[in-house]
């Protein structure tokens, strides 16, 4: 898209930030009676739902009566056959699919038209404009994938004629040299990520990155990851709660009093026994995108915790806001040599044959993933994950693999994913 189109677009999605909440409500209603209605008619899995559960979409007359769909988990999606999840008006070749990092232990595959795809990265972009990214930046980004593509957008609407995307798997010091040479106005990576080249900077008494706006997402940006952060990049971080299935859910802006949650294009509750909770209440977050259609995602819960803010935001954002979220924190290992590992999510993504699985550090340098093997797993898949997980970890590293019955994880929403030696906490002393 050329930047007039882009100028244009974006200016309708800032519209957004401002509608007074009888506006916000209509606007959310009359999208989610579509989606609602759409899921119902061609898509298998939520017709079995709504019939099961006595629901007719006529029955949306506001907001409050989509507590009549029960919530569907990401251990449902998984479970649950691709064709019986995917519209039968969409045309499956022509879908964007991605996985999600897996950190929960439990991959799931996600499929999306070109259009809403773009949708999402439009919201992130709305994001970045509204904290102060200029069309002149030097934007870094800092990513668990190779090629970096999630992230390509940037150059492809033009917002920024100048992008750098850095694979996290290569050595934290050339990472910090390329950010030296770089010199980025605008870095973005997962907190838990950014936290470890943090560390070493730190440590280095690396003085001259200073990036006017620091974006971290993904993972949770604790107290102490914001403490090293702010110190080692000179640089007070934003967070931005997003994950691969539902996109950008709410934003800090520059006061930084809460996440605001992107109402315009989402639905977003917060559940305690089910039951939706009022301002300050704590609780399970259940999102519905209102924009999916190829693969639906009505009441889904992404198995984080938020709490939903008293007070408005003195910025002048109308859209409701969340003061707190917990339960997203990636794991962070020590490794010998004082470094630091955090990409074990994204390594078992690329896995789909396996089902569940729960990696424990029994040493320093010596690690065992226990999975639950899936349709199409074989020794083969075994010996990838060792390959691969040496390659990143380093070669003294020692990584078996042993399959486990589903049992012996224990409940998937109790047991945890990755076991460190010892709990790492950075920035936790500062």
């Amino acid at each position: 898209m050329k930047a007039p189109g882009l100028v244009s677009f974006s200016t309708g999605l800032r519209a957004g930030l401002y509608l007074v909440r009888d506006e916000l409500q209509a606007l959310q209603l009359a999208r989610l009676r579509r989606v609602v209605e759409h899921a119902y008619d061609h898509v298998a899995y939520y017709r079995r739902l709504f019939d099961a559960a006595g629901f007719k979409p006529r029955q949306l007359k506001r907001l409050a009566d989509l507590q009549a769909i029960p919530v569907t988990t990401r251990e449902r999606l998984q479970e649950t056959p691709s064709e019986e999840l995917i519209s039968r008006t969409a045309r499956p070749g022509r879908l964007h699919v991605s996985r999600t990092s897996g950190s929960t232990g439990t991959p799931v595959a996600l499929y999306r038209t070109r259009q809403e795809a773009w949708l999402r990265k439009f919201l992130t972009l709305r994001t970045f404009f509204d904290n102060g990214l200029r069309w002149n930046d030097r934007v870094v980004t800092i990513s668990r994938r190779i090629s970096g593509s999630s992230f390509r957008w940037f150059q492809e609407c033009r917002a920024s004629p100048a992008l750098w995307n850095i694979w996290f798997h290569e050595r934290p010091e050339a990472i910090i040299r390329e950010l030296q040479r770089f010199q980025p106005t605008v870095i973005y990576g997962f907190a838990s990520n950014l936290a470890i080249i943090a560390d070493l900077m730190l440590r280095g008494g690396v003085e001259d990155v200073r990036p006017r706006l620091l974006v971290t997402s993904s993972d949770l940006l604790t107290a102490g990851y914001r403490r090293l952060l702010a110190r080692a990049f000179h640089s007070q971080p934003l967070d931005l709660y997003n994950c691969t299935e539902l996109g950008d859910v709410a934003w800090e802006c520059q006061r930084r009093k809460g996440l605001h949650v992107n109402a315009d294009w989402l639905c977003v509750e917060v559940l305690r026994a089910g039951e939706p909770v009022g301002p300050g209440g704590t609780g399970e977050v259940v999102v519905t995108p209102l924009y999916r259609y190829a693969m639906p995602l009505i009441r889904y819960s992404p198995g984080d915790i938020a709490t939903f803010a008293q007070d408005p935001c003195p910025c002048g954002v109308t859209l409701p806001m969340l003061s707190q979220l917990e339960g997203r924190s990636q794991n962070v290992v020590p490794l010998p040599g004082g470094r630091y590992f955090a990409g074990f999510s994204e390594i078992m993504s690329h896995y789909p044959e396996i089902k569940r699985y729960q990696i424990v550090q029994t040493a320093l340098d010596a690690f065992t993933v226990r999975v639950v093997p899936g349709h199409g797993y074989s020794p083969q898949v075994s010996q990838s994950v060792v390959r691969v997980m040496t390659e990143r970890l380093g070669n003294r590293i020692r990584v078996d693999v042993s399959t486990v019955d589903e049992s012996e994880l224990g409940a998937r929403r109790k047991s945890l994913t990755v076991i460190p030696l010892h709990p790492v906490a950075l920035g936790s002393d500062l």
